[in-house]
């Protein structure tokens, strides 16, 4: 049992019990009974030399089906919406030195280290692959970062203390 949708068919229980809202027609797998009917608006398939057939069925019509172990009235349901990502205190540090940083030099990256470098914050320049700019070198001047051509960082054991000098910039 499954469904199409943007052209790539999704089967149940694969990525979601759910259906999405631009899906047109639903296939099931039925057992085929004598003097089954089918609704108005299906088309329905014979599967090799199976006792089954493929059935698709119009969204609109899926409520006329009782297929075993599926509710369907449950997968036509939007799926309920995702929590909201709690802040860490990591996300709160890089946020304020992005905004001090931003203060300093609108065009600088601030982002988050990706990998193994995941508690690190890299900082790149806004030129030609990442190279920073004289102001942005002003910039970090000033915050009191070293930088090569085009990369700076700031390691987890010194984030603390760059967290409080973009706590001063912010405030003056």
């Amino acid at each position: 049992m499954g469904y199409s949708y943007k052209g790539k068919y999704q089967p149940f229980g694969a990525n979601s019990k759910y259906v999405p809202k631009g899906v047109d027609f639903i296939d099931l797998v039925v057992p085929l009974k004598k003097g089954m009917k089918f609704p108005v608006g299906c088309e329905v398939n014979r599967v090799g030399k199976e006792n089954r057939v493929v059935v698709k069925v119009p969204r609109e019509n899926i409520a006329m089906f009782e297929v075993g172990g599926l509710d369907t009235a449950e997968f036509l349901q939007s799926p309920p919406p995702k929590p909201k990502p709690v802040k860490s205190e990591y996300d709160e540090q890089i946020s304020v030195i992005r905004r001090a940083l931003k203060k300093l030099c609108p065009t600088l990256s601030v982002a988050k280290g990706r990998g193994t470098g995941y508690s690190w914050i890299d900082i790149r320049g806004s030129g030609k692959g990442g190279e920073f700019t004289e102001q942005e070198k002003q910039a970090l001047d000033k915050f009191g970062l070293g930088y090569g051509a085009n990369f700076s960082v700031i390691s987890p054991e010194n984030r603390k203390y760059y967290v409080e000098r973009a706590e001063e910039i912010l405030r003056s």
